[in-house]
């Protein structure tokens, strides 16, 4: 599924990667995130601050929410019923009510938020996520207790983009994470790292040392990061039960993909 400039989504044959639906004008704006919602909603944000529901059936808009006061960026379903959520750059997670259609409430950050990773345990949602920031961090929050987060990285380098992959020993839906693992970091400036956390630990060992995949200065040891480098986006690949990964990571500028292999040690 691909969100579009032309404010569409797309659906992509996996193997061969020709369109299978096209879903227009969702929006007027480029669109920035699709989060299905059920088999038939869509929950969707875009440039200028936009956040839409989006019937597939009807093929048409059902709800307008809130939104933010600048560029909406992510999305994502805390999986309470009826309860979802986007990020932007006005800094703020908003949670809403899609049966009503209204803001039930809010979580403030020092800069835009581009990433929120819902916590599963068992099968189930949890009231935690992973919030990622233009400030350079990421964030455990509870969205029963919005005032600050339950725990918050040091400066990582670089913006958390679309921080919402992980690796751990339990399987969970996409775009969710577990409650330990190594969570999959595109760090724009700071290129791709990985980051170990356990939402059970104390305040201050949630989050584990990152893991860069880059130098900022040559070792010998990594390759140099580039001056061009803007990574948006990373995926994992292939997975031995997540001590050997085959990672994938994009860097905006430079125009590439690059393939990583990362070997975890305790």
């Amino acid at each position: 599924m691909c969100c579009c400039t032309d404010g569409s989504v797309r659906l992509l044959d996996p193997d061969t990667l020709e369109e299978r639906q096209v879903y227009r004008s969702i929006h007027t704006e480029m669109l920035t995130s699709a989060t299905p919602i059920d088999a038939t909603t869509l929950l969707c944000t875009a440039h200028t601050g936009g956040v839409v529901l989006y019937n597939t059936e009807r093929a048409a808009v059902t709800s307008t929410l809130e939104g933010h006061e600048f560029d909406a960026w992510c999305s994502a379903v805390t999986g309470d019923e009826g309860i979802v959520c986007s990020g932007g750059d006005d800094g703020l997670v908003k949670y809403y009510d899609t049966r009503s259609g209204t803001a039930t409430g809010k979580i403030r950050f020092s800069a835009g938020v581009t990433s929120i990773a819902p916590v599963m345990e068992g099968g189930t949602s949890t009231p935690y996520q992973l919030v990622g920031s233009y400030d350079e961090t990421v964030s455990l929050v509870d969205r029963r207790a919005p005032r600050r987060p339950v725990a918050q990285t040091a400066a990582l380098g670089g913006g958390a983009w679309r921080c919402r992959t992980a690796v751990g020993k339990e399987e969970v839906p996409p775009s969710t994470v577990g409650t330990e693992g190594w969570l999959i970091l595109p760090l724009m400036q700071r290129g791709p790292a990985i980051l170990p956390y356990n939402v059970k630990g104390e305040e201050s060992s949630v989050f584990d040392a990152c893991t860069y995949f880059c130098a900022e200065e040559p070792n010998g040891d990594l390759p140099l990061l580039s001056e061009e480098c803007l990574v948006y986006d990373m995926t994992v690949l292939q997975s031995d039960g997540g001590n050997r990964l085959l990672v994938a990571s994009c860097s905006f500028y430079e125009k590439k993909i690059d393939l990583w292999e990362v070997t975890k040690t305790e």
